[in-house]
């Protein structure tokens, strides 16, 4: 009752979410032999990439850039582990997000897509009040998008491209 994954061989850098509708019809040829046919439905009229994820140290500052060479508007999850107290800044085409009144060892969770920020201290599950800006003003649009971002600790970036069929 869910989509899930599917991609074919020779092909699997392009990936449908599919959700099967209705029964499986097996036909057999009498010989061991035989296959089925299963009607499947799309999510919508997009086919995903895989997964992307990008691993960075950052001492001070870092700029990267990304390219969505696919034909829509996507999400940036951004994983960032603190190494010293302090903050995150994320500039991305002028606009600022700044996370503040982060600890030493604290991890956040930024999602651009479902505008939500979780950090993983107890009994700070968000950190809404330490935010400066939208995230979901850090979408990648399509082309090439630069990202700069400044703080201390281990950044870990994850995307997925779209593409129309």
């Amino acid at each position: 009752d869910e989509y899930k994954p599917l991609y074919f061989e020779g092909k699997e850098s392009r990936i449908y979410m599919v959700m099967a509708e209705g029964e499986p019809v097996f036909h057999h040829m009498g010989t061991n032999e035989g296959y089925f046919t299963l009607n499947m439905r799309c999510d919508g009229d997009m086919i995903y990439s895989q997964l992307v994820f990008e691993d960075y140290t950052l001492t001070t500052e870092k700029e990267i850039e990304i390219n969505n060479d696919g034909d829509k508007e996507i999400s940036l999850e951004i994983l960032f582990k603190a190494s010293a107290d302090g903050e995150l800044k994320v500039i991305h085409e002028g606009y600022t997000v700044q996370i503040t009144k982060l600890k030493t060892g604290e991890s956040i969770l930024i999602d651009s897509d479902l505008n939500r920020i979780l950090s993983d201290l107890i009994g700070q599950p968000n950190k809404y009040d330490d935010i400066t800006g939208d995230i979901d003003k850090l979408n990648i649009q399509r082309g090439k998008q630069k990202y700069k971002f400044i703080g201390k600790g281990i950044l870990k970036l994850a995307y997925q491209k779209k593409y129309k069929y």
